[in-house]
C-alpha cells in the first residue's frame, strides 16, 4: 500500500515522505523508510527550510536562507530522498533540489511568479521514466492590473518544460492525485 500525509498549518505547509511497501514472494518486507517531516521556519517568505523525523526527533534545519528572502514550498521526492523547493531572492524565485543532508544540487530553474510556484514531484515517474516537478508560474502583479499564472511541467533534471495552462487569470497549488 502507498501511504501519503500532508497536513497544512496556518501558512506553513508541512509534507510528510511518502512511501510504497511491496512484499516479495517468500520473502518478508523490508520496513519503509522512517517518514521525515519538511518545513519552514520565520515567515513562509522568509524562512529557512528544516526537516524532522516523524516523532518531533532530529530537528535540523536544511537550508538556512534567513539572508536572502527565504525558500518556500517544500516536496518531497517519492523515495524520500530529496526535496524540490522554492528559492527567493530580491528579484527572482528559484526552484532548487536539496538531498536530506543539506547538499543543495547546483540546478537553479528560474521563475517568475516565485512565491507561487509550489513545485511538487511526481509521485510515479511518467511514461517516459523521468519523475516531473509540476509548478505554477507567472506575473503576479499589485491590483488592478490582471495578473496571469500558468501551470507547467518539467523533468527533474530542468529539461524538457511543458505549459499545461494558457489562460487569463491566477492559478496557485498544484498538486498531484497519487
Amino acid at each position: 500500500p502507498r501511504f501519503i500525509c500532508m497536513v497544512i498549518l496556518g501558512l506553513f505547509l508541512i509534507s510528510i515522505s511518502s512511501f510504497t511497501a511491496k512484499a516479495q514472494k517468500g520473502k518478508p518486507s523490508p520496513p519503509p523508510p522512517d517518514p521525515a517531516i519538511a518545513y519552514i521556519t520565520g515567515s513562509p517568505w522568509h524562512g529557512d527550510l528544516n526537516v524532522m523525523n516523524a516523532d518531533g526527533t532530529n530537528v535540523h534545519t536544511l537550508v538556512a536562507d534567513g539572508r536572502v528572502l527565504g525558500s518556500t514550498s517544500p516536496s518531497w521526492s517519492p523515495d524520500g530522498g530529496q526535496l524540490v523547493f522554492v528559492q527567493n531572492d530580491t528579484r527572482q524565485g528559484w526552484i532548487r533540489f536539496v538531498d536530506k543532508t543539506g547538499i543543495i544540487s547546483d540546478l537553479r530553474i528560474p521563475i517568475g511568479g516565485s512565491s507561487y510556484a509550489e513545485p511538487k514531484w511526481s509521485p510515479v515517474p511518467a511514461a517516459d521514466g523521468q519523475d516531473k516537478i509540476l509548478y505554477a508560474d507567472g506575473s503576479v502583479p499589485i491590483p488592478p492590473n490582471i495578473a496571469q499564472s500558468d501551470f507547467f511541467l518539467m523533468n527533474t533534471d530542468g529539461t524538457g518544460t511543458v505549459q499545461l495552462t494558457n489562460e487569463p487569470g491566477e492559478k496557485f497549488y498544484p498538486t498531484w492525485n497519487p
